[in-house]
């Protein structure tokens, strides 16, 4: 079939695929960081929880890097976070062997710990604007 023929289905489904984006919430740029006894938490992942539920339907996170920072993600890699006030929890997954595959699903070095949003690692609040949130310090 020509591709002339084709064109209307196509430009439905483009269409159709464009409309999700305007249902996304407005993001800001934020990011801190995060030590483990004085040292960056090298592989651990940082993530926000809407204090209030009904505010935001996301959960933006950031995988902590070797100098302890992270950045968070909503949509897109570093995007931010929506405005707005969350707990914080941390997951740690286990770095694999030297040669084995890096996974972000290994058991957690803190025992879960930091897991619950009903005992959070912190509480931060992204507001309109670039955000440097608080340090996170975990014993």
């Amino acid at each position: 079939m020509p591709i002339f023929k084709r064109l209307p289905a196509l430009v439905l489904i483009v269409a159709a695929g464009c409309g999700a984006l305007s249902d996304r919430v407005q993001v800001y740029p934020a990011g801190g960081t995060l030590t483990h006894q004085g040292k960056p938490a090298v592989g651990a992942i940082v993530i926000l929880h809407p204090a209030d539920p009904a505010n935001a339907p996301v959960k933006p996170r950031g995988k902590v890097g070797p100098d302890g920072s992270y950045r968070l993600t909503t949509y897109d890699t570093g995007d931010g976070a929506p405005a707005g006030e969350y707990v914080v929890t941390v997951y740690w997954p286990k770095q694999p062997k030297a040669g084995d595959p890096v996974t972000d699903d290994g058991p957690d070095i803190l025992g879960g710990k930091y897991l619950r949003p009903e005992q959070p690692a912190a509480r931060v609040t992204v507001t309109s604007g670039d955000n440097r949130l608080d340090p996170i310090t975990l014993k």
